[in-house]
């Protein structure tokens, strides 16, 4: 053991003997949050959580003999050794959530340090299952074998007997493969804060905690701790469609296709449709232009024929948009225009014609 590690536990000795009483339950504030901890401690705890993961990566303990220890000493007994900071770091790097349960009474019970310690491990093991989480399935979107193949194609073949153009179908059959009909896990309607409940690693609780005044971060993050993920993503779909950026990425780290997704949420009950094809037209490339094109050269109504071709105007607009679209997309979208602007009822090439008139580009 190192001069600087003797040290730490020395320091970490004497602190434990004059710190305050241990939580007396869950329901009560946790006494983990560096906040809570006197003087300078936070420093040293990251130096103390620091020290004991690299001991925990190179430590031939299992994370079965790490939880048994663990689950050795009396309640609220726990003493802060070299053995019990080992295998809490033994947890926090290669626990499972599983092992949350028994982090999750040391938090509880035991005095602030080891308590803070904990409370990293299960920080630590539930970033690793949302990462696992969004690795799956990014890796299951992208692995189509016969009998998807045949689904999608069979939820195509449906859109488009609803009157979708071929490439809005796919687009829609893109969105319910992603965002699927499996009802949301359900929780334990517990009135709490949620965001507590996630602190300590009751993600069912923080589940059913949520209410409508819920923030989408803390949603997201209690549906993927429930191992919900369909439910996370769909509460990412919904602030994508706002044009919320950093669900926008989160939707990436699944794998999605954040385009493709909004453009199939629209003609359904899932989004607001102006807001969705605003977004689109700010941020929309290629395949909006694709979408809103068809809608335009085949409609399936005429309401939806002129929102669309006025948004077609709209993406030519580089003031609108933070990149304007390639050249190609652009000359599609000035031809799609012209061809509406010389048919159909005069409302139309009214706005047709508009939108060509205020082309920047002209």
């Amino acid at each position: 053991m190192t001069t600087r590690t003797m040290a730490i536990l020395a320091i970490l000795s004497s602190l434990a003997a004059v710190s305050v009483a241990p939580v007396a339950s869950a329901a009560d504030e946790t006494s983990a949050s560096r906040a809570d901890l006197p003087g300078d401690l936070s420093g040293l705890l990251d130096d103390i959580a620091e020290l004991n993961a690299r001991r925990a990566s190179r430590a031939p303990r299992t994370v079965d003999q790490a939880a048994r220890l663990l689950s050795v000493h009396p309640p609220g007994q726990m003493p802060a050794n070299p053995s019990v900071l080992g295998a809490i770091a033994t947890l926090q790097v290669r626990g499972t959530p599983a092992d949350i349960a028994v982090l999750r009474d040391v938090l509880a019970q035991e005095e602030p340090l080891l308590a803070n310690l904990a409370g990293r491990a299960i920080a630590d093991i539930r970033a690793r299952q949302r990462a696992s989480q969004r690795e799956a399935f990014a890796t299951d979107l992208h692995r189509v074998d016969a009998r998807q193949a045949d689904a999608i194609q069979r939820a195509e073949s449906a859109w488009r007997a609803r009157g979708l153009g071929p490439t809005e179908a796919r687009c829609a059959a893109y969105a319910d493969r992603i965002l699927g009909d499996v009802p949301a896990i359900q929780g334990l309607s517990l009135p709490d804060d949620p965001e507590r409940l996630l602190e300590r690693g009751e993600a069912r609780a923080a589940v059913g905690a949520l209410t409508a005044d819920t923030t989408p971060a803390i949603a997201v993050r209690a549906y993927e701790d429930a191992g919900d993920v369909r439910s996370a993503i769909r509460v990412h779909a919904l602030a994508a469609v706002g044009g919320d950026p950093a669900a926008t990425e989160a939707l990436e780290s699944y794998g999605i296709e954040v385009e493709r997704l909004v453009l199939g949420m629209l003609h359904t009950d899932r989004v607001h449709e102006p807001e969705a094809l605003e977004t689109l037209v700010r941020k929309g490339r290629g395949l909006t232009v694709s979408v809103l094109a068809e809608r335009v050269i085949h409609p399936t109504s005429q309401s939806d024929l002129a929102t669309a071709a006025d948004a077609l105007g709209r993406m030519l607009h580089t003031q609108l948009r933070p990149d304007p679209l390639p050249r190609a997309d652009r000359e599609r979208i000035r031809r799609t225009l012209w061809t509406a602007s010389q048919r159909g009822d005069p409302a139309l090439r009214s706005i047709a014609r508009e939108a060509l008139a205020d082309d920047p580009g002209l």
